[in-house]
C-alpha cells in the first residue's frame, strides 16, 4: 500500500507525525466499523511505514513539498511516537531496502498462520 501524507503535517514534524497516526488510526477504525459494525474498544491497529526518510527528506525539498528534510525526520518521530504499534521505520540508502522489509514481514506472518 502507498501512502502519501498531506505536507502541510509533514511540515509541522513531530506534532504532525502524532496527528497523522491519530487521523490514520481513526480513519481505519470509521471505514471498519461502517463495513462490519463496532469493533471493540481495546482493538490494536498496526502500522509499518519504510523508507529512505534521508532520500525521501531531500527529495520532497528538491520538489518543494517541504522547506526542511528535519521536518520529514522529526514527522516520523512524532508517526513513531504517537501510538505504541506505529513505527516510521528508515531503512537508509538502497534500491529495494523498503520493499525487502515489506516481503519479510508477509513471509513471517505467512509462517505464523501456519502454526
Amino acid at each position: 500500500m502507498c501512502v502519501q501524507f498531506n505536507e502541510e503535517l509533514i511540515a509541522q514534524g513531530i506534532e504532525g507525525g502524532k496527528k497523522t497516526a491519530n487521523m490514520l488510526r481513526n480513519t481505519i477504525l470509521e471505514s471498519y466499523n461502517d463495513l462490519y459494525g463496532e469493533l471493540p474498544d481495546d482493538i490494536e491497529i498496526i502500522c509499518k511505514i519504510y523508507a529512505n526518510i534521508a532520500g525521501l527528506g531531500k527529495a520532497m525539498v528538491r520538489d518543494g513539498c517541504i522547506q526542511n528534510s528535519e521536518d520529514l525526520r522529526n514527522f516520523a518521530l512524532g508517526f513513531t511516537q504517537a501510538k505504541a504499534s506505529f513505527d516510521f521505520v528508515d531503512v537508509g540508502h538502497g534500491k529495494e531496502r523498503a520493499d525487502s522489509k515489506i516481503k519479510g514481514i508477509l513471509n513471517f506472518k505467512e509462517r505464523l498462520r501456519a502454526c
